[in-house]
């Protein structure tokens, strides 16, 4: 039975993966298919296709081919960058700052090395997600080795000012990670000459495949991790495992691609959330989270007021797919950490929806979006 189609606006989650990914992958699981690391016929193909992927994914962010560590995801180039570079400068110091605001994944491995004996500031972002960056100055220490931040956030679509960032971290001799999931295709980015010591990627949000991503690492200074895994040394001995070589090449078509039409995907993207946002707005009791100019267009999170969340999100959700300011995490509902550190209340984040736009997105997507939230967002209050 087929699965019935609705308006996907959920890109901040995932996106789809290109057709053109799709055709420069499919070689690699099929005729192509040696090990990378085997000195053959079969293992010289897929070595010189990841290569080539490599360094596509280098000439998207304006960096080096050797810079680029591939890895399963942004999760797992996240953790390598924080925990490998607390682990291996130590010495130096055991202080780390972040946002409170962070994925997960930044938020995890700080907390996991709390427990092995670092200290972690978590400072709150100002009430529209942006870092003050005075507030950054004032926390960094002599003892601290690490800063890490995230470009876009993935929930409110803010972006925080990594250059400035990136200078005053360097300035106090501590390393700057910054989470770049969803960089790519949505924010402008340049590493060339940057002082951002490790960026982390991912290929998912990007039109390319899951399972797949890569960690930049500055090359001048040299910087150092220790590895997470231990058996092998495939990327730089830093990271151990058989590379994927499908997932790879598919990660290096999607950014090119996402680089060479990015003008063009932006200019489609920033129209059709003016007509979301216009039409989202003309509903009674609503506020949009984020700073309002300091944002990708791609994402619109908004707090619907005076409404109960849980039954406005699964009215909404089966007619679009969207994302909800509450998560579902082993069976217990959570509010966004987010939201709660914008200071948003648990009754506004619960009535909170983030919709978010990709290049496939069509005007009738946005019109259906409207209608349907519009539609609900009455029906309930007139029950209330």
């Amino acid at each position: 039975m087929q699965n019935k189609l609705i308006p996907f606006l959920d890109s901040m989650a995932t996106t789809p993966v290109d057709p053109d990914v799709v055709t420069a992958m499919l070689p690699f699981l099929s005729n192509n298919y040696g090990n990378p690391s085997s000195n053959n016929y079969y293992g010289n193909q897929a070595r010189a296709a990841i290569e080539k992927a490599r360094q596509q994914v280098a000439t998207a962010i304006g960096t080096q081919a050797e810079q680029i560590i591939f890895t399963s995801g942004a999760t797992e180039s996240i953790n390598l960058a924080i925990k490998g570079a607390a682990n291996f400068y130590r010495k130096s110091g055991n202080h780390i700052i972040t946002l409170t605001t962070e994925h997960a994944a930044t938020l995890a491995s700080c907390q996991h090395l709390e427990s092995k004996g670092f200290d972690v500031t978590y400072i709150n972002p100002e009430t529209n997600g942006i870092l003050d960056l005075n507030k950054l100055k004032q926390a960094l220490r002599t003892n601290t080795i690490l800063v890490s931040i995230c470009h876009v956030n993935n929930e409110i679509g803010v972006i925080q000012d990594i250059e400035a960032i990136a200078e005053i971290v360097a300035a106090s001799g501590a390393l700057l990670h910054v989470d770049g999931a969803q960089t790519i295709g949505k924010a402008p980015l340049n590493l060339h000459n940057s002082k951002i010591a490790m960026m982390s990627f991912s290929a998912h949000k990007s039109y390319g495949p899951k399972g797949v991503g890569a960690l930049y690492l500055r090359s001048d200074p040299k910087l150092h991790l220790s590895p997470l895994n231990h058996g092998g040394g495939q990327e730089k001995k830093i990271r151990a495992g058989t590379l994927a070589t499908h997932q790879i090449v598919g990660m290096g078509k999607a950014f090119e691609i996402a680089a060479l039409n990015h003008t063009e995907n932006l200019k489609h993207v920033i129209s059709l959330a003016k007509q979301l946002k216009t039409g989202l707005e003309s509903i009674p009791n609503t506020s949009i989270n984020g700073d309002i100019d300091q944002r990708v267009p791609h994402n619109l999170n908004i707090t619907f007021h005076k409404l109960p969340g849980d039954i406005l999100f699964n009215c909404i959700q089966s007619e679009i797919a969207v994302a909800s300011g509450s998560a579902c995490n082993t069976h217990e509902i959570t509010v966004s950490h987010v939201l709660t550190a914008i200071g948003i209340s648990r009754d506004d984040a619960n009535a909170t929806i983030r919709y978010s736009i990709g290049k496939h997105t069509t005007t009738a997507d946005i019109k259906a979006a409207i209608d349907i939230t519009k539609t609900t967002a009455n029906k309930l209050t007139k029950s209330i």
